[in-house]
């Protein structure tokens, strides 16, 4: 068998031919898209990593912030909590002192009502008690309760001690004028009466001055007074005695009732 070298020959140049197309036009291209393609994908990667790397520290910086932000609204809470707690208490502090307050003064009122009350009370039962021993007298024993009230001050006058009088002397003889109170209006000879009596105990001066008016607070009395001295008699530690029995009846029967 002949081998044709000619033909061998072209055959190898096609070879080499070829092998020189293919690596200029596919198989370099080819590289270099891989290349390329590895550097892209390199690039990409590290651009990746970096990006992790600022959102890991962006995430601990958030993490911090967050941090910050609860103990910041912890704080907040817990100043809330103190001021609603002293706030609390001072609105307790001062609706107890309102309360207090608002009692003391329903007791004031109620005191004073009470006293308004016994007052009224007291007057009225005065009122009826003179009208009633004014009338029982007269139609008894010919008199009226002044006459009584005076004869029971010059009972009083008489009563007292020798250092009573002799104070009581010292206290009036200078006075040009002497206030005479009286529950009731006198009559002149009972204001003559007691003038004399007056004068006589007291020794006071025939120049001497008297001033009447009536006070119904003296409870069916009578009462002398030159500045701070005073000489008085009164019906009230009877008409109280009187009071006090009348309550404790009154008492008895609501608690039976």
């Amino acid at each position: 068998m002949e081998i044709d070298f000619f033909t061998l020959v072209a055959q190898i140049i096609n070879l080499i031919i070829l092998l020189f197309l293919l690596r200029k036009f596919l198989y370099l291209p080819v590289l270099k898209a891989v290349e390329a393609r590895q550097k892209l994908i390199a690039d990409e990667l590290e651009s990746a990593a970096l990006a992790r790397k600022q959102a890991q520290k962006e995430e601990a910086r958030c993490a911090a912030k967050m941090q910050e932000i609860e103990a910041q609204k912890q704080d907040i809470l817990a100043k809330v909590q103190q001021e609603a707690q002293q706030l609390a208490a001072k609105l307790g502090d001062e609706a107890d002192a309102q309360y207090k307050q608002s009692q003391k003064r329903l007791h004031d009122k109620l005191v004073a009502e009470q006293k308004n009350f016994d007052v009224t009370v007291q007057h009225l039962v005065v009122e009826y008690f003179n009208k009633f021993a004014d009338s029982a007298l007269k139609q008894l024993a010919g008199t009226d309760l002044n006459d009584l009230v005076i004869r029971q001050f010059e009972n009083k006058l008489s009563s007292l001690t020798e250092s009573e009088k002799k104070a009581f002397v010292k206290s009036f003889q200078s006075k040009k004028i002497i206030s005479v109170k009286s529950a009731e209006a006198l009559s002149a000879d009972g204001k003559s009466d007691l003038e004399n009596r007056l004068k006589e105990v007291l020794k006071l001066s025939e120049k001497v001055q008297f001033e009447y008016s009536v006070d119904k607070e003296l409870i069916g009395g009578l009462c002398i007074q030159a500045n701070e001295q005073m000489i008085s008699w009164s019906l009230q530690s009877y008409l109280q005695d009187f009071k006090n029995n009348l309550n404790n009846e009154v008492s008895q029967l609501l608690n039976r009732g």
